[in-house]
């Protein structure tokens, strides 16, 4: 076994960098290098410390039936301008449908004012709840069976307040029962200002959660239970910071104790920017990490799987340009090792066997030739 040393700097940041300072050479029947991929775990930690949400609300909507026939009903009022007279809907009007459902609304000479609201045919209160001045909304107004791509729960409601059909003041959502779930914060002329918060069924830090300054995130946002396709864990969570809207900063992944996990690096702009790493949920290396430069990969990436074995292929704008290899966990040679030129495989790469021995495949422009 040799140590060989090379001179000049590397391009790549430590600690992926390092392994550029020397590197270990054995030569013998099953590897020709060993290589180590110098990722170091991750011993950061954060806390959401966001509170589970006690509120309750009542729903301020009755029970309701009406049993006749499906059609509009209700009076008018004749009013008379200008030697003219014409007729307005004044007072309660039902609006039934076939199906037993039907709605009320309450006029007062062709305007609405005054109470309007939904019911199913079994009686029970559904969509939209509230009052009108003068034609438009007021005051609080409830709606029933919100839609949620996520949860169709029968009789949950949202609850947001209302100054001449402009959205003004708190905004929450409940579950039947009037315990708290959704999201909940404050409306200012129609944007969202100040701290949400977001929760689950259970009223348990669930969604995102952060601030709003004139309707754009600011400050630090938590992702609580983000969406990971490979990982359900619940209480998991992950922080970005915005400026206006665009992510400017720190972005890392935690599980719920707080210990990293996920992947960590920095925005610029909305896109990633500088070293990147990547862990699982016992903060070891795992996965991707390398450096983007405004937005793409550029220079060495190293993937480490669940077993430490690990691969290194070198990016220059997003595209594999330049050498590959992969690595099992003690430093060893596996996989196949070669050049990369525009993310097509060429020329001659080495592939190890399980065995130790080797063999060889020519590509051409990506293809392999016989």
């Amino acid at each position: 076994t040799y140590t060989v040393f090379f001179s000049g700097a590397s391009r790549i940041p430590a600690p992926l960098g390092r392994q550029f300072a020397q590197a270990e050479v054995s030569v013998g029947k099953n590897n020709l290098s060993k290589s180590a991929h110098g990722i170091p775990d991750n011993t950061k930690t954060m806390q959401h410390n966001i509170p589970d949400n006690t509120q309750t609300m009542t729903l301020g909507a009755k029970d309701r039936c009406y049993k006749g026939a499906a059609g509009e009903h209700g009076g008018y009022v004749t009013i008379k301008e200008n030697n003219t007279e014409r007729k307005e809907k004044n007072g309660e009007w039902i609006y039934a449908k076939e199906d037993g459902s039907f709605s009320v609304a309450t006029y007062s000479k062709g305007i609405l004012n005054g109470y309007a609201g939904s019911w199913k045919a079994d009686c029970k209160p559904t969509w939209q709840h509230g009052s009108y001045i003068n034609g438009k909304k007021n005051g609080v107004w409830f709606h029933i069976n919100y839609f949620d791509v996520n949860d169709w729960t029968e009789g949950k409601f949202s609850t947001d307040t209302f100054v001449d059909d402009i959205t003004q003041g708190q905004h929450g959502e409940w579950n039947p029962d009037g315990t708290a779930r959704g999201c909940h914060g404050n409306y200012v002329n129609n944007q969202p200002d100040g701290m949400w918060y977001c929760y689950n069924s259970k009223g348990k830090p669930s969604g995102r959660s952060g601030k709003y300054t004139n309707g754009k995130k600011n400050g630090v946002w938590f992702d609580v239970n983000y969406f990971d396709v490979n990982d359900w864990t619940e209480g998991r969570f992950k922080t970005d910071t915005f400026v206006d809207e665009i992510a400017q900063g720190p972005h890392g992944e935690w599980n719920p104790d707080g210990t990293a996990r996920g992947c960590h690096g920095n925005y610029v702009n909305n896109q990633p920017d500088g070293m990147w790493y990547c862990y699982d949920y016992k903060s070891k290396p795992y996965r991707w990490s390398g450096k983007y430069t405004k937005g793409k990969k550029d220079g060495l990436w190293i993937e480490v799987g669940h077993g430490g074995e690990f691969q290194k292929t070198t990016f220059l704008d997003d595209i594999a340009q330049g050498p590959h290899s992969e690595w099992n966990a003690d430093g060893t040679a596996r996989g196949c090792h070669g050049d990369y030129v525009s993310n097509k495989q060429v020329g001659v790469w080495t592939c190890y066997k399980s065995d130790g021995t080797t063999y060889t495949e020519t590509y051409v422009d990506g293809v392999k030739q016989k």
